[in-house]
């Protein structure tokens, strides 16, 4: 597998791919992110200090019936510019979401044409997870309307 896979497949700009294992049904993908992506979260200055890393496990959109997770290490820097000492903004996922912004995609598709217990099937979720993913879309699409 490629990083030229990854990218046309998830969505995965800015990582390259390290291996991939088969566990109990699911496909783990461990994923690096480039250079680029390792940055100061604030105020986006390459002038930082690696304070180590922690591996966030992010699941993306299924391969056929089989289930995909990303292994993630995200970088924890230390700016030297601003101050701060945070993990990195790993971009495909929102922060304290376990799910990718493309699995968000894919079951909000799939939630507009059949019902979310079906979504949650297929996907191996609860139906809690696709009905919250849900209820974020309709808010941000219709809480505030436009009255010019």
């Amino acid at each position: 597998m490629s990083t030229s896979f990854i990218y046309h497949a998830f969505g995965l700009r800015g990582y390259d791919y390290g291996r991939q294992d088969f566990i109990a049904g699911n496909i783990i993908m461990k994923v690096q992110p480039e250079d680029d992506l390792i940055c100061c979260p604030c105020c986006r200055s390459r002038d930082i200090i690696r304070h180590g890393f922690a591996e966030r496990w992010v699941q993306t959109v299924p391969i056929g019936f089989k289930p995909v997770w990303l292994v993630i290490p995200v970088r924890r820097v230390g700016c030297r510019n601003c101050g701060i000492v945070r993990l990195i903004d790993i971009q495909i996922a929102e922060p304290r979401r376990w799910y990718t912004k493309a699995f968000e995609r894919y079951a909000l598709a799939l939630a507009r044409k059949t019902t979310i217990q079906d979504v949650a099937d297929l996907f191996g979720v609860g139906w809690d997870t696709i009905k919250s993913i849900f209820n974020r879309y309709l808010s941000r699409r219709f809480s505030k309307p436009n009255l010019n």
